[in-house]
């Protein structure tokens, strides 16, 4: 009887280690381009690459929530031959990072039986959306292969360079938009398909386009509206000032930048360096779990920005939360204060983050049904990068306080 039951044990351990290899994509081990391109003919299939690396930690989040599911694994295993290659320590991962330029990892390249590249794209993404990628792959009107050939061909509209870019790293991107502008009716050149292309491909203050549409801020101004092109600026201007962390010894570089920025005499100079300001306290504040004396200076710096009125939701819900975490910590005329800052983050841009903290104000405040409404509304703004761990607590906390009512 007792060498029975074992024998039951192992076999229903063993089904349970098989299950657990075919819920997830069936990586090869293949040592050239020939053998891979070989199985994918003999199997009638087309060629999946997933390029990683050692410490990248979105290559871990997909490995983890995303390449061994069933839905993921069911669909990739049935379509394609696939590798996983590491770009640093496997000779074929080297070739295609080299050879694709992905331009972010992880990355996933989509080919042919006979090696042709059709798709490539890149970050990490939901088992929907990564089963979307490879839909698109092989959609011959869609694809990065498709926009690619148009582009080859002399079509440089502006939505067709901004398809083509959006798929993955293209070396020739500047040199293309330097084309489009050259042949741009002078309607054409500050039209809102242009500030899209020149918005979506401006990624830093130094880039020569950066200094384009402030040249040219005026006409984009009356094109698209001033408060497209004011968010666009103080983005970038940001970044320009706080690149660093919020440690105190990069005030240097910090007060190095606020001063350059000012030479601009640009009137977006000092709601640029107050919201820095503010980002560097909050990130400080953030440090400062056992004092009530910096606390209550980071709220009274809160409340001096808030009177601002600046269309900054993002600080606004960092603040609030900080005060929501210490609410042990505080009175109730600051926690009435980090409702408001939630409330007016809310009221201005609605994400999964401000009304994920938004719905628990509701409920410190006792409006319970406000909280579950909040909390549910948050779910609808889930996105690639949100992290699971809080879309499990959102979950929870609906049915917690449903009970609770």
């Amino acid at each position: 009887m007792k060498t029975s039951l074992i024998t039951v044990y192992i076999l229903l351990g063993l089904q349970i280690i098989l299950f657990g290899q075919e819920s997830a994509i069936k990586f090869r081990e293949l040592e050239n381009l020939e053998d891979l391109k070989q199985e994918a003919a003999r199997e009638d299939k087309n060629i999946f690459v997933y390029l990683h690396y050692k410490g990248c930690p979105h290559c871990v989040r997909m490995d983890k929530n995303v390449l061994n599911t069933t839905e993921v694994g069911e669909y990739y295993n049935n379509l394609f031959v696939s590798l996983s290659l590491d770009i640093h320590t496997d000779s074929l991962g080297v070739y295609f990072s080299s050879e694709y330029l992905p331009g972010g990892y992880p990355a996933y390249l989509y080919f042919d039986s006979n090696g042709n590249l059709k798709h490539k794209y890149q970050g990490y993404r939901t088992p929907k959306e990564f089963i979307q990628i490879a839909e698109t792959a092989f959609n011959e009107s869609n694809n990065f292969n498709y926009y690619h050939q148009k582009v080859s061909e002399g079509d440089l509209s502006s939505e067709n360079l901004r398809k083509y870019f959006s798929f993955g790293y293209v070396p020739e991107k500047d040199s293309l938009i330097n084309i489009y502008l050259a042949n741009c009716s002078q309607d054409q050149l500050f039209s809102s398909e242009t500030w899209l292309l020149l918005k979506e491909n401006t990624t830093h203050y130094k880039s020569p386009f950066f200094n384009y549409i402030l040249t040219h801020e005026d006409e984009f101004r009356r094109s698209v509206g001033a408060k497209e092109v004011d968010d666009f600026l103080i983005s970038r201007w940001v970044f320009m000032v706080n690149q660093w962390s919020a440690w105190w010894a990069n005030d240097v570089q910090r007060n190095k930048m606020k001063k350059k920025l000012r030479e601009t005499k640009h009137p977006l100079c000092e709601r640029v360096i107050h919201q820095v300001d503010m980002e560097v306290w909050i990130e400080r504040a953030s440090w400062r779990k056992d004092s009530k004396s910096k606390l209550k200076n980071f709220i009274k710096e809160a409340h001096e920005y808030h009177t601002y009125g600046y269309d900054d939701w993002k600080n606004y819900y960092k603040a609030a939360w900080i005060i929501l975490a210490n609410s042990e910590k505080v009175d109730k005329t600051e926690i009435d204060f980090g409702y408001t800052l939630a409330k007016t983050s809310v009221d201005l841009h609605k994400d999964f983050e401000n009304l994920y903290i938004y719905a628990h104000y509701c409920k410190q405040m006792g409006h319970a049904h406000d909280a579950i409404a909040s909390m549910n509304e948050c779910l609808q703004y889930e996105k690639p990068k949100t992290n699971p761990k809080y879309i499990e607590k959102a979950n929870k906390k609906i049915e917690e306080w449903k009970n609770a009512l």
